[in-house]
């Protein structure tokens, strides 16, 4: 027989599994963390702040609103970051204006994270890992809650995952300096993209994030650093600076749309927004928890008591104002601003999910799922128990990081991510909602973690003598992580829910609801300064009871006495009770303190009428609630 026959060529392999069809794997993850979404979404369309949007939702809402109302440039200079507002407005316009709708919206960007977090995991650690972060991720309470909430992390997440594999990418590939393109985990050669091109969108994919939330500009300095200290092998200085410049370009490219829009209505240099210096003063205030504690509204008048008139009147004049107070905790007080970091830093590995706008917890007694996938055990005598999901992802993500470590595995681009969230985290304040955008990232280190455990074995004598010190690392930070955990029940934090309860129904027209959730609240936190405000409210408005409303107005003057809104409410309530020259003294003082304030001026020509009706709590205080 002619061995040196031709061979005809092999067909493929023929697929034996379902499994093994291109896209099957993204696909179905993709649709499990879409599913958790929606089920969340169903689950919770019966409660009350389903419909009705609430502090910074209530913020992103009525810009969303105004751009539609006033076109797409919009009349002030931002006070937040602009990105999820017009995210908004873009919804409203485009697709539907109602709440449910707009969840299912971000129940789909949500699941396309997942096939981002997948493709990112695989190329990291292979299929099954990625797999398991994916699933680790559908179940995350906190990451489905803030998804599904009308605020910017289901943004924030999607970016920064895209971002680390567009950075990821870029730091594989070959570079239009004739460097060798970098081997991936799977043994293959990444493409040969120009790589200042990918470093260009990194930058712009890092702009769009700050528009979502500043944190993000606290990622550019690492990742210029980074690339400065990797460059130094052999390469002229100018060739150095070429791909930190093209970052920082793609990062001005996104953001300098929104500085000169800015300028263009307010007159004002404004990178991004001006809340940035009024929270950097919270932060790092000695008296840091009830600094945090301060709400939009009717507290946060104290903070600008002492504003100069040049001050109040231009957003760079406050902006300065916040700084120096800011700068000054730091130069006069360095011990206690130095136990507030402490604090800080304590509160950022802590397995409690700490609530910025309202708690968090009591959601569970409305959702299923929240209750099964977010919750808290003490443990003996309050000391050590477990937070649930927090306070088991962090002690497993430490063993993936020192897994991959351990196999010379860097994931540099989710590292500088992290790194430079958790620093912006750390110059303001921790709450759950900043810190919730890089939990998808922990989620795929303690996949890898579990991984490493099931391979290890670390349970057996051989294996633990070799691998004690992570081992002992993840033990301690598990200890710090749920050491002291607050009760899901906290009296303070039911009184808060119960007071945004009762302003819900407030506002919705149902007196009697409301007044039983304020009471309810003060119940539990006497001193409660919205709740004692928002009693006051209704009792003059909806229950025509001046006197009990000047009784909640007068304590909270006993503790506040310069307070204008709280003056201008009393002198409603006087007024109502017949006690019109009491009324006028107060307004003549009102006016005379702020000559320019129509709401001021306007009531006290009524004071001087006969038979006129003052204006109401709710008409003269214009929804305080908001911020």
């Amino acid at each position: 027989m002619n061995s040196s026959h031709r061979e005809l060529p092999s067909e493929p392999a023929a697929l034996r599994h379902i499994h093994q069809i291109p896209g099957f794997w993204p696909a179905m993850l993709g649709a499990l963390v879409f599913a958790t979404h929606l089920y969340y979404i169903i689950e919770m369309a019966d409660h009350p702040f389903f419909n009705f949007p609430l502090v910074d939702s209530d913020t992103y809402h009525r810009q969303a609103l105004d751009i539609l109302k006033h076109g797409w440039v919009g009349k002030e200079i931002f006070w937040q970051a602009p990105l999820y507002p017009y995210f908004l407005a873009a919804c409203y316009h485009f697709i539907t204006v109602r709440f449910f709708d707009i969840r299912i919206v971000q129940a789909l960007i949500a699941a396309a994270s997942g096939v981002l977090l997948y493709c990112i995991g695989r190329r990291a650690a292979g299929r099954g890992v990625a797999v398991g972060a994916v699933v680790g991720a559908a179940f995350c309470g906190p990451l489905v809650y803030y998804d599904c909430e009308m605020l910017a992390p289901v943004l924030i997440v999607f970016l920064y995952l895209l971002l680390a594999m567009l950075m990821d990418r870029a730091l594989r590939a070959g570079n239009d300096m004739g460097e060798k393109p970098a081997a991936t985990g799977e043994g293959k050669e990444t493409s040969r993209t120009p790589v200042l091109w990918l470093w260009l969108g990194a930058g712009a994919l890092t702009g769009l994030a700050a528009l979502a939330h500043g944190l993000a500009l606290f990622i550019v300095p690492l990742v210029c650093l980074y690339l400065l200290l990797r460059g130094k092998g052999g390469k002229s200085k100018a060739r150095r600076l070429v791909r930190p410049a093209m970052y920082l370009a793609g990062a001005a490219a996104a953001i300098a749309p929104v500085t000169l829009r800015n300028y263009l209505v307010g007159g004002e240099f404004v990178l991004i927004s001006h809340n940035g210096p009024i929270n950097f003063y919270i932060g790092n205030h000695p008296e840091y928890d009830r600094m945090v504690g301060l709400r939009p509204g009717l507290e946060w008048a104290t903070l600008a008591r002492d504003f100069t008139d040049a001050e109040r009147d231009s957003v760079s004049g406050s902006s300065r104002h916040f700084t120096r107070k800011a700068l000054a905790n730091f130069r006069d007080r360095p011990v206690a601003v130095g136990r507030v970091w402490l604090k800080k830093l304590f509160l950022f590995f802590h397995a409690d999910e700490l609530a910025r706008d309202y708690p968090i917890y009591p959601v569970r007694h409305y959702s299923g799922l929240m209750w099964a996938l977010m919750w808290k055990w003490r443990g003996p005598d309050g000391w050590v128990g477990l937070g649930f999901p927090f306070g088991v992802i962090l002690p497993l993500a430490v063993l993936g990081w020192w897994s991959l470590r351990r196999q010379r595995i860097r994931l540099v681009a989710i590292e500088l991510i992290v790194a430079g969230h958790f620093a912006g985290n750390m110059l303001f304040f921790i709450c759950s909602r900043y810190r919730i955008p890089i939990v998808a990232f922990l989620v795929l280190y303690a996949a890898i973690g579990i991984r490493w455990i099931i391979d290890q074995k670390p349970w057996q004598f051989r294996s633990f003598s070799s691998h004690w010190r992570p081992i002992a690392a993840a033990v301690m930070l598990f200890l710090v992580s749920n050491y002291n955990l607050t009760p899901m029940d906290h009296p303070a934090e039911r009184a808060e829910y119960q007071m945004h309860l009762g302003y819900v129904s407030q506002m919705t027209r149902k007196p009697a609801e409301a007044l039983q959730h304020y009471l309810a609240a003060l119940n539990d936190k006497p001193d409660l300064t919205e709740a004692r405000f928002f009693l006051g409210i209704l009792y003059q408005d909806h229950f025509k009871e001046p006197a009990k409303a000047l009784e909640q107005f007068e304590w909270l003057l006993a503790r506040d006495p310069d307070n204008m809104t709280l003056l201008f409410n009393k002198a409603l309530s006087l007024f109502s009770l017949g006690r019109v020259g009491e009324a006028r003294a107060i307004v003549e003082v009102l006016v005379e303190n702020d000559p320019q304030n129509a709401k001021y001026k306007n009531f006290l020509d009524q004071l001087s009428q006969k038979n006129v009706a003052p204006p109401t709590a709710k008409e003269a205080n214009k929804n305080p609630s908001s911020s």
